[in-house]
């Protein structure tokens, strides 16, 4: 009995709540902070600004990217701290997992108002996972550039609480230059990732065109898009500056990449991420800069 008691006892349970949590969290780590923290932070600011568009709930559908990049082989060459190489979870349950979050995350995002970009998001990861399009950098590029829009939409809509879609103009601008901007640029994720991705089959940007010319399409795409950012969606110059300035240290670090590791690769990629946050917040940096002009 006292064994029976033991097992069961708070503390035991704790520690098994604990490991679930903590094996979601590494499944989702590696996007916390390049799709969950600024779509999050910035689709609550741009409602605050009152933004002319609406858009849709897909917060907890990162959680529904458990069993995205679920080839073993190429998590234990990268990412061997996730549950599946480090044997945390078996494939099997990580399917049944990400099985049973589908129809509860359709649920919640209906109940939200937000079903139609969360099934794009679904359409997206079959797309990109079972039926192997992300394995091309064409297709790739293109899937992570329409992922970012549904969860950026998504945040949007979860801060707004409307259940209609309606975008002006200049939404429409303010998108398709976002969605240019991660198609053209997304790859400096795949910098780190080569010899992974080698492993994998998978023929990403710096794999087939080689990654001097990666990073310099990337330097292309970060200052193309920066430079032109305030006069395409008609923001005034200064709310670019943080933009601008972002892109210079990425070109910065791309030029000098031949001294850089792995590792350094990562940095740059997380500084590009910040660079698509600002991007995501320029209209909102717009107001903010006529707020200082006009105190002055």
């Amino acid at each position: 009995m006292d064994l029976i008691n033991d097992s069961w006892s708070p503390l035991s349970a704790f520690y098994v709540i604990k490991s679930y949590f903590t094996t979601l969290w590494l499944f989702t780590a590696d996007d916390c902070f390049s799709i969950l923290i600024p779509n999050v932070v910035c689709g609550s600011v741009l409602a605050l600004t009152g933004i002319p568009f609406s858009s849709d709930f897909l917060l907890l559908e990162i959680l529904g990217r458990t069993h995205v990049d679920a080839a073993i082989q190429e998590d234990a060459e990268n990412k061997p701290w996730r549950p599946l190489p480090s044997q945390r979870i078996s494939q099997p349950q990580s399917k049944l997992l990400h099985c049973a979050l589908r129809p509860l995350l359709l649920v919640i995002s209906a109940m939200t108002g937000g079903i139609v970009p969360s099934v794009c998001i679904q359409i997206l990861t079959f797309a990109y996972n079972d039926m192997r399009l992300g394995d091309q950098w064409y297709f790739r590029n293109c899937l992570n550039a329409g992922g970012y829009i549904s969860f950026l939409l998504g945040a949007i809509q979860a801060a707004l609480h409307k259940f209609t879609l309606k975008y002006s103009k200049l939404a429409c601008i303010w998108l398709s230059l976002i969605f240019f901007a991660v198609t053209t640029g997304i790859h400096a994720m795949d910098l780190y990732d080569m010899s992974g991705d080698l492993k994998r089959g998978r023929r990403t940007v710096p794999i087939a065109m080689g990654e001097r010319c990666a990073r310099i399409t990337i330097v292309i795409s970060v200052s193309v898009v920066s430079l032109s950012a305030a006069t395409t969606i008609g923001v005034s110059s200064l709310s670019s500056v943080p933009v601008i300035a972002t892109a210079a240290v990425i070109v910065r670090r791309l030029y000098i990449a031949d001294e850089l590791n792995e590792r350094a690769h990562k940095t740059t990629f997380k500084i590009w991420c910040l660079w698509i946050g600002l991007l995501y917040l320029l209209p909102a940096l717009h107001n903010l800069s006529f707020y200082l002009q006009s105190s002055c």
